[in-house]
Order: C-alpha cells, then sequence, then structure tokens
C-alpha cells in the first residue's frame, strides 16, 4: 500500500471519478497490508518509475526490508485506531490511503512550507501528474474534512504538524501560482510572508444589474479575495488564465463599481522576486496595512521561501 507523497502522487493520478467512487474504510476494516514483489512494481509503474524518486510504502511490520533500493517502508502505526475514511478501496480492489490519512503521513516529508502547499493542492481544484495539468477538476478532499480526520485521528505522527499547516490552507486555489500567491500574501512576516491574513480563493462576487451589465454576467469570481476589506488580487498569465482575459477590464470596471479593488499580478511580476514584492505592497497598501520598509532579516526570509516554493515540485506529480 502507498504511504505519504506515494500516495499523494498516486491519487493525482487516478481520474476523478474513480477517487469520488471508491469505498470509505476505517483503519478496523483494513487488513494489516502485505508487500509482494509484484505489488511493489505494480504501484513503481503507476508512479512513474524509479525517476520519480522513491516510493514510500505502508509494511505490516518493522522487520520486512525492501529488496529494491527505491522502495522506503513505513511500519503501520495504530491501524486499527484509524478513523472511518482514513482508507479508501479503489473499484478496481486497490487499498490507498485517503487524502487525509495520506497528508498526516506526509509531514515527516517535508518542511513547514511545502506542507502548507500540500494542503493547498489537495484542497484545490486542479492536478499535474506527469507534467500534465488539469484544471477544474474535483477537490480531492477540504479543509474542512481534513481538520475532521485529523479530529478524530489517535495520536500518530505527524497529527500536530498537519494541524500547524492548515492553519493557512483554504479551499478553492485553481492553480499552483495561486497557491504559492495565497502563502506569500497571508503567512507571517516570521514564515516568509507578509502576513495579510488568509483570503477566500476564488471567492464569488455576486453583482449589482449596472455591474452585472458592464461584466455581462451576474457574478464573478477572484483569485484571492480579501471581502471584508473589500480587495482583490488577480493573477493575469496566458497559461492558466487565457480563456478570461480578454474580459479582465469588463471584470475590473464591475468589481469597483461593486466596491472591490483589484490589484493584478502579472507573469513577468510574479518571476521575479522584487517585482512581486512590489505588488505585494501594493496590496498591502489596498489592504490599509502600514506598509513600513522591512529589515533585512525579514526580506530574506521571503525570498527564501519565494525560491523555496518556485524551484520545488509543487505538483507532487
Amino acid at each position: 500500500m502507498p504511504f505519504g507523497l506515494s500516495a499523494i502522487r498516486l491519487l493525482q493520478r487516478l481520474p476523478p471519478d474513480e477517487v469520488a467512487a471508491a469505498r470509505r474504510l476505517s483503519g478496523g476494516e483494513v487488513r494489516p497490508p502485505s508487500a509482494t514483489t509484484a505489488g511493489l512494481a505494480e504501484l513503481s509503474r503507476r508512479l512513474g518509475g524509479a525517476s520519480r524518486g522513491p516510493v514510500d510504502v505502508l509494511v505490516p511490520f518493522g522487520t520486512w526490508r525492501p529488496a529494491d533500493e527505491h522502495v522506503r517502508a513505513h511500519v503501520c502505526s495504530r491501524l486499527a485506531n484509524l478513523p472511518g475514511g482514513s482508507f479508501l478501496r479503489l473499484p478496481g480492489g486497490m487499498l490507498v490511503p485517503s487524502p487525509e490519512l495520506a497528508y498526516v503521513q506526509s509531514m515527516r516529508q517535508l518542511d513547514f512550507a511545502h506542507r502548507v502547499l500540500l494542503g493547498l493542492i489537495l484542497c484545490g481544484t486542479y492536478r499535474v501528474a506527469r507534467g500534465i495539468a488539469r484544471y477544474e477538476v474535483p477537490q480531492l478532499v477540504s479543509e474542512g474534512r481534513l481538520r475532521s480526520h485529523l479530529d478524530r485521528c489517535p495520536p500518530i505522527d505527524g497529527v500536530g504538524l498537519a494541524r500547524d499547516a492548515l492553519a493557512w490552507v483554504r479551499d478553492g486555489s485553481a492553480s499552483p501560482r495561486e497557491s504559492i500567491l495565497c502563502m506569500l500574501a497571508s503567512m507571517p512576516t516570521c514564515r516568509g510572508g507578509f502576513g495579510f491574513g488568509l483570503p477566500e480563493l476564488n471567492g464569488r462576487i455576486t453583482l449589482s444589474g449596472p455591474a452585472a451589465r458592464v461584466a455581462r454576467r451576474r457574478w464573478v469570481r477572484c483569485d484571492l479575495l480579501w471581502r471584508r476589506e473589500g480587495v482583490a488580487l488577480e493573477y493575469d498569465s496566458d497559461e492558466f488564465h487565457s480563456a478570461r482575459r480578454a474580459d479582465d477590464v469588463d471584470r475590473s470596471q464591475a468589481l469597483g463599481m461593486m466596491g472591490v479593488r483589484v490589484v493584478t499580478v502579472m507573469t513577468s511580476q510574479f518571476d521575479s522576486f522584487e517585482r512581486l514584492s512590489g505588488c505585494m505592497l501594493v496590496l498591502g497598501r489596498a489592504l490599509d496595512r502600514r506598509m513600513r520598509r522591512a529589515p533585512d532579516r525579514v526580506v530574506r526570509a521571503r525570498r527564501e521561501l519565494y525560491l523555496r516554493l518556485r524551484r520545488s515540485n509543487v505538483f507532487f506529480g
């Protein structure tokens, strides 16, 4: 049975309807997993082979050692005590950890920033596997379901780390760069962010009659929305939002009529830490934050977070 990030990589490759059709099981309904050469070979194949990195598997006892150097074994911990929904029985019969359990299992494999990023990916509406992007797909899991699982889970390794990371996770990110922008904007300065607080991701705004006529629709979504402050951050990219680009001026005008100020980040700005920092300063002023000159240590922390997220395999696929 795959474990942690290997389970998440597998779940991202599966068709959404296959995941949706899976039967959810508790730990008490699952037999201790066995590890066979054929099973490991099939799992490695489905995950893209050794070139995609080590394969992590859940095994029944600590004395079992894989013959393949690309396989890492993790012992079952309190299997029978794991709550309902911890495992998925896929339509073909394969047993995998649910996204909730796989998230907990992944915590020791990641630093704090990537724990948050992984949460945004799992709760988002995009997936990337084998270099192919899929957008507007169902979430693998919701923030609420992740929290519910943690509340019901016994104190296994990773629960506390997952709870800390979930403080910065919200549903609804529609692209990898939206996830990164959310982290940079929301996380506190001690973590490398700008400390603006968590926005809604792709929050919906219902337009008034005049605004709806300008936008030629009754409602719009904003990539990052601070609803109470009436501020939205929009990422303008040919790659992720080309179909919407022609309507951006009308959308911004309609949102302005609704009292929402729009700050736009272009691809060229996102690709430069200095230019993106400038966009964040504009966003901070729009949010009515006091934007003083940041100390060097804060700038270094922000640059480090930005570069870590840009260089990472943010798709885990």
